[in-house]
């Protein structure tokens, strides 16, 4: 187990991964040629469609009585979203190492004619609601109560990223 912590450290001076005691270092070399590219996210779309009718509904020449009160609520959430397109290239790293050493990041992108699209997002939300009694032609309502409506609706959409370029992000403690 001792000769092979050796060899293995000896591997890693020798590679340049740590440059003495107590210093490492991460190093990323990457290389991107990209001829004709292209890269497309998908759209999203999400949608909700309410139609609501609380009460009594009379027909033609029909007469509606209640005592009592009509409640409607209605709540919709609709969210929508596309992901990234990505035609370059994305380096990342975390932590340059341990000790005293660092990070380092060589990184070369070349894209020609390189297109890099993000789908479209949308997000609907519909509702129609009807709260109380409803008499056709020539009928009549009697209520002794209340009516009510509460209708709450959220749409978000969000668009991804979209790149032909480089990405790059580091961060050492």
């Amino acid at each position: 187990m001792r000769l092979r912590k050796i060899v293995t450290g000896a591997l890693l001076v020798g590679f340049g991964a740590v440059a003495g005691p107590q210093i490492a270092m991460a190093a990323i070399h990457a290389t991107n040629d990209c001829q004709d590219c292209t890269a497309t996210s998908g759209d999203a779309t999400s949608q909700n469609n309410s139609n609501s009718t609380v009460g009594q509904s009379a027909g033609l020449f029909g007469s509606n009585v209640q005592v009592g009160s009509n409640h409607d609520h209605t709540s919709q959430n609709a969210n929508a979203a596309t992901g990234d397109a990505n035609s370059g290239q994305v380096v990342g790293s975390a932590g340059g190492g341990s000790g005293t050493g660092g990070g380092n990041i060589v990184a070369s992108n070349t894209c020609e004619d390189c297109t890099a699209t993000s789908g479209d997002a949308k997000s609907k939300n519909t509702s129609n609601s009807t709260v109380g009694q409803q008499a056709g032609f020539g009928g009549s309502n009697t209520q002794t109560g209340n009516n009510h409506n509460h209708t709450s609706q959220t749409a978000s959409s969000q668009s991804g990223d979209a790149n032909s370029g480089q990405v790059i992000g580091q961060s050492s403690p």
